[in-house]
């Protein structure tokens, strides 16, 4: 299984990247974090800025990717149906996975093109949205592995 993560932004806080690193550690050589440069859309409108971070995030996915975009309106799921999720994917032959989080305004929704997930119907920060997906992701295996850290 290999993990990609487009962020439109760079995260710069030192003690999120630390937690990040540790998560990333733990996952071995299956995640990938590519950060997209969202910065340099902010002379942009919202709209424009929304639609510019999907045309990255499309340019960046590949064809063998399943592709979740994430959004506060996304589907919303437990711990163990993400794991659920990413295993009923893999049993049908999918192994490679992008997770796409947006900038300041989120990223255009084209509707029924791409899978939504949502991690809570609140907003948050990118930076923070990044983290708890990896720790996310991190769960996730352990749960389709049998690893006692999902308790």
């Amino acid at each position: 299984m290999k993990i990609q993560i487009l962020s439109a932004c760079k995260t710069t806080d030192s003690s999120l990247l630390s937690i990040e690193a540790e998560y990333k550690k733990r996952l071995k050589q299956a995640l990938e974090i590519v950060e997209l440069g969202g910065e340099k859309l902010s002379k942009l409108s919202p709209a424009e800025q929304r639609n510019k971070t999907l045309e990255l995030i499309e340019q960046r996915s590949r064809p063998d990717q399943v592709l979740y975009l994430l959004t506060e309106e996304g589907k919303q799921l437990t711990s163990k149906e993400f794991a659920t999720e990413i295993q009923t994917a893999m049993n049908s032959g999918k192994s490679n996975f992008s997770f796409a989080i947006g900038g300041a305004y989120g990223i255009e929704i084209p509707k029924g093109k791409h899978q939504t997930l949502s991690l809570s119907p609140m907003t948050m920060p990118h930076q923070l949205c990044r983290l708890v997906l990896v720790e996310q992701l991190y769960r996730a295996v352990c749960i389709m592995q049998g690893h006692p850290y999902h308790k």
